[in-house]
């Protein structure tokens, strides 16, 4: 009986840790971007520019709150192995560029 009264303990310490940890942001970053990489393979991009491949990109989304550091509308569309740029702000070029998009 002891050992589970043990057991149920150290089983509520965990939880009550993880539920501390999971409510910390530096915590929800570090998972959310292991989910990303995990789910997203950044190694090939050449997929992009296939002569079937339809994508849109998001190189900058804007906020309706003034931030430096949010590049402006900026839509673009991948198809038939071009680029068209459909929607253009400022900061979106750099933000193109850090996603590495000729």
């Amino acid at each position: 009986m002891k050992t589970v009264l043990k057991l149920f303990a150290v089983v509520a310490v965990l939880a009550l840790l993880t539920a501390i940890l999971l409510r910390q942001p530096w915590v929800q970053d570090r998972l959310i971007k292991v989910v990303i990489h995990k789910n997203m393979d950044n190694s090939d991009r050449a997929v992009l520019f296939e002569d079937n491949a339809l994508r849109l990109l998001v190189c900058g989304s804007s906020s309706p709150f003034p931030a430096e550091d949010r590049a402006r509308p900026c839509l673009a569309v991948i198809a038939g192995g071009k680029f068209y740029v459909v929607d253009t702000g400022p900061g979106s070029w750099n933000r193109m560029a850090l996603l590495r998009i000729p």
